[in-house]
């Protein structure tokens, strides 16, 4: 999606305006799936579209290798309250379809890894964390007891951090730290 659709999409109701921005990204996918020659193999990461089924992926896998990519438990069904009128667009089953229809899958840990098994054997684990034995971060002055934590997050994966709120609230209550959250995307719909 491009960034003005983004914003149209966590937008509050403008469910017309919506469908139709879904339509017309929908359609995109379709014109380029029909453009496959000059690529030895596609690369899909999460879904090619936004809403529906395996559509466009299947039809790209009938003329190329399709590599799956996946960093989510995106075969669970999650929406953000603006969105839930179109939840069941999103298919939770696609991510099992696009797993046994891709040459390959690739996922960001091993539990996802174990649900892509379900349905092809061909799965390669590279990690989406950082792997703090081999990458430490460097030693930095002190920052008088500020704590920053940064988030790679979306208005719909929001509802999984406020699971840590009340951790977050006694670090300021009891060890008199400044908390402050960093989404990486500008969406103005997350709660600061």
């Amino acid at each position: 999606l491009q960034e003005e659709e983004l914003d149209l999409l966590y937008s509050q109701r403008q469910w017309g305006a919506k469908a139709r921005m879904i339509s017309r990204a929908t359609a995109r996918r379709f014109a380029a799936a029909k453009d496959l020659e000059r690529f030895d193999v596609v690369m899909v990461h999460r879904a090619a579209c936004l809403a529906g089924p395996a559509m466009v992926e299947r039809l790209v896998s009938r003329r190329k290798p399709l590599v799956f990519d996946f960093d989510d438990a995106i075969y669970l069904l999650d929406t953000t309250a603006q969105n839930r009128v179109f939840g069941w667009l999103k298919c939770p089953g696609k991510t099992a379809s696009l797993c046994r229809i891709s040459r390959h899958v690739v996922t960001g840990n091993d539990h996802l890894a174990d649900y892509a098994r379900r349905y092809t054997r061909d799965v390669t684990v590279i990690p989406s964390s950082i792997d703090t034995d081999r990458y430490a971060p460097k030693p930095t002055s002190p920052r008088n007891g500020r704590v920053v934590v940064g988030w790679n997050g979306s208005a719909t994966s929001q509802s999984h951090l406020e699971a840590f709120a009340p951790i977050l609230q006694r670090s300021v209550q009891y060890h008199g730290v400044e908390v402050r959250l960093e989404p990486l995307d500008d969406d103005p719909s997350i709660a600061q």
